[in-house]
């Protein structure tokens, strides 16, 4: 998942091998049990071998998966909130606008709309230019910038509020269209989206 792989690649994948770890264990069982030796006797014999797998818990996916899986797994569960999530150590934190790296938001301060975007520099640096866009040639307009011409509003740019940061930038770019994905009126251009896996689509539809 750190990886970027969807839900569904990662349980395909992790079933596949379970399956096939368990076919090559019961091909070795037939073969010692024709082929027993002196003074051994068959444990499991009468019993019904299960596999343990160990995921990740997310609330109300985990257990969607677990019901489809069959019932020759006993499942264990890992938490997603680790403690060094909680516990940091003593640092300067950085300054709002300085955060570079990061999944950010802007939001009109007339109506509801609202932009999600991406940016590896920092966040003021990127805010200046949504606000200078607008002195553009229309042609070179951005999304944000056509809201406020159309509509004659003015976006928070005060008040950015930073989603994700993360430093890979395939994985900051998964994390913006899910973010895109879960605005309730956006400005976003739909081809924003467009290498979002349907895997993520479900699994937001779950979480709604």
């Amino acid at each position: 998942m750190e990886n970027g792989y969807p839900l569904d690649v990662i349980f395909t994948a992790v079933n596949h091998r379970i399956k096939k770890l368990i076919h090559n264990k019961s091909n070795n069982n037939i073969e010692n049990d024709d082929n027993p030796s002196v003074g051994e006797t068959n444990v499991n014999q009468g019993k019904t071998k299960t596999t343990r797998l160990v995921m990740p818990y997310i609330q109300g996916i985990t257990e969607s998966i677990t019901k489809k899986l069959d019932n020759n797994y006993s499942f264990g569960y890992r938490c997603l909130n680790k403690l060094n999530k909680f516990i940091k150590v003593q640092k300067d934190s950085i300054p709002l606008f300085d955060n570079s790296n990061i999944v950010y938001r802007l939001t009109c301060n007339n109506c509801d709309a609202t932009y999600v975007g991406q940016s590896k520099r920092q966040l003021k640096t990127r805010i200046k230019e949504h606000r200078n866009n607008i002195k553009l040639a229309p042609d070179e307009h951005s999304v944000v910038s056509e809201h406020i011409i159309h509509y004659d509003h003015k976006f928070n740019w005060e008040h950015a509020s930073i989603l994700d940061k993360e430093i890979n930038y395939h994985k900051q770019l998964v994390s913006e269209m899910i973010y895109i994905k879960e605005q309730k009126n956006s400005v976003n251009l739909m081809k924003d989206t467009e290498l979002l896996d349907k895997a993520y689509l479900n699994i937001l539809e779950m979480l709604r």
